[in-house]
């Protein structure tokens, strides 16, 4: 790494449309309807943090907190560890716990689906 160029490594969402179509009622859960201004993010990463946000302190509907807080926790442990690996340079670790956040964000939705 140079003086002024640095190196990353880093995660994120190419495409944010495909966060509202792949998880649909989890992008609902978080940001209702509303279209993102222009500088506003809604990735996967993004998607994971208001989740977090909104289990802890949003006015959710109590039995729908109840629903997701289980998840949620397992997706903030797997961003921690996602973040550790970027920090760590391990892309590798990166590359399987991307994969494996992605899996949870699945099984949430699926829960949510059923309530």
């Amino acid at each position: 790494m140079g003086k002024v160029l640095q190196i990353r490594v880093m995660a994120y969402t190419f495409d944010h449309e495909d966060v509202k179509r792949t998880w649909p009622l989890l992008y609902a859960q978080v940001w209702g309807d509303s279209e993102p201004r222009p500088e506003e993010a809604r990735g996967v990463l993004d998607l994971v943090r208001e989740l977090d946000d909104g289990c802890r302190f949003a006015p959710w509907d109590k039995q729908i907190k109840l629903l997701l807080e289980p998840g949620v926790q397992k997706l903030a442990g797997l961003m921690q560890q996602l973040e550790d690996a970027l920090g760590d340079w391990d892309p590798k670790l990166a590359n399987s716990l991307s994969d494996r956040l992605e899996e949870a964000l699945t099984e949430l939705e699926k829960e949510l689906a059923k309530a």
